[in-house]
């Protein structure tokens, strides 16, 4: 056996090797086809066995119990969405084989949704037979993303804006993304319209935004003082990536340190690649922070007296 060969199978999932290789033949083999127009009234009838089998085994702590249910949700029919999501994070051994099981599964996705697409497109996610799609469809962005293909990511986190108004995943990464490729209006268009809920990555954008636009500093300021209010370990994080802070057992805490991190994760490369900005952002931000932590505080303590408690 050559190198090459040893260096490749020492790269396979753990999971590949309980799985038969004929079964993952067939699985990548499916994925290199054609999908038909349309489901045969067998795939029709099976749908839905297969996702149960899927959701059965996103509720499953046992890896190899997920992917022995993925499996056989890809027997019943080709058309699981979230089976070649699943199988996707289980036995590829790198970025093409995901990318193959990912565009298999955003395309039956869509297939198989094809109706409610049509009829409630704006917002998709609260219809739990699109489900499968939209997670394919964003897992795929975030791995083409992974791998250097921006500009496919963002007509990918395009589509999924467009069927979900509200998919604050894909407007988070639509900012991000049209920064890092310096498409300012539609950074700028995507910014103001998620500007009433605010948030972390919202208010971080438009500081981005103001200093690559060249906004004037007075504004530059205000817009990094209101993103403190949101966040104010950004700046720290961005000093320090390595900085220790407590995770939340229960998701990313709003205005936490594990919010700044998520955050900072998604946006690396856009503050290396602007080394000032990032030096500015953290030598004002320190400066700022004492301000913002007593403005916090003033307003905690106007709440509480409004709502008739003592102050602590």
């Amino acid at each position: 056996m050559s190198e090459t060969s040893r260096a490749g199978r020492a790269r396979i999932p753990y999971l590949l090797w309980m799985i038969h290789p004929k079964t993952a033949e067939r699985i990548f083999r499916i994925a290199t086809s054609l999908p038909p127009y349309e489901l045969s009234l067998s795939d029709a009838i099976n749908l839905p066995k297969a996702q149960q089998l899927c959701w059965d085994a996103m509720e499953c702590q046992d890896r190899n119990e997920v992917g022995r249910l993925a499996v056989e949700a890809t027997k019943l029919t080709p058309f699981c969405a979230d089976a070649f999501n699943l199988l996707a994070d289980l036995i590829c051994c790198n970025d093409a084989e995901q990318l193959l099981l990912l565009g298999w599964a955003t395309r039956v996705g869509e297939i198989a949704c094809r109706d409610r697409i049509t009829e409630d497109t704006g917002h998709l996610h609260g219809f739990v037979d699109a489900r499968p799609y939209m997670r394919a469809r964003t897992a795929l962005a975030e791995t083409l993303r992974r791998v250097g293909c921006y500009e496919e990511a963002l007509r990918h986190y395009e589509e999924l804006l467009r069927l979900e108004h509200n998919d604050q995943i894909a407007a988070a990464m639509l900012m991000t993304g049209y920064l890092e490729l310096r498409r300012l209006p539609a950074a700028k268009e995507v910014i103001q319209r998620f500007a009433e809920s605010g948030g972390t990555h919202q208010r971080y954008s438009y500081v981005v935004w103001c200093w690559l636009s060249g906004i004037r500093e007075p504004e530059f300021v205000a817009a990094l003082q209101k993103a403190l209010h949101s966040n104010v370990f950004v700046p720290a994080l961005l000093s320090d990536p390595e900085m220790p802070y407590e995770r939340s057992a229960f998701g990313v805490t709003l205005g936490g340190a594990d919010e700044a991190a998520e955050y900072v994760t998604v946006s690396h490369r856009l503050w290396e690649a602007n080394p000032k900005l990032k030096r500015k952002v953290i030598t004002v931000g320190r400066r700022l922070i004492p301000k913002v932590q007593a403005e916090r505080d003033a307003q905690r303590r106007e709440i509480r007296r409004r709502a008739g408690l003592e102050d602590d």
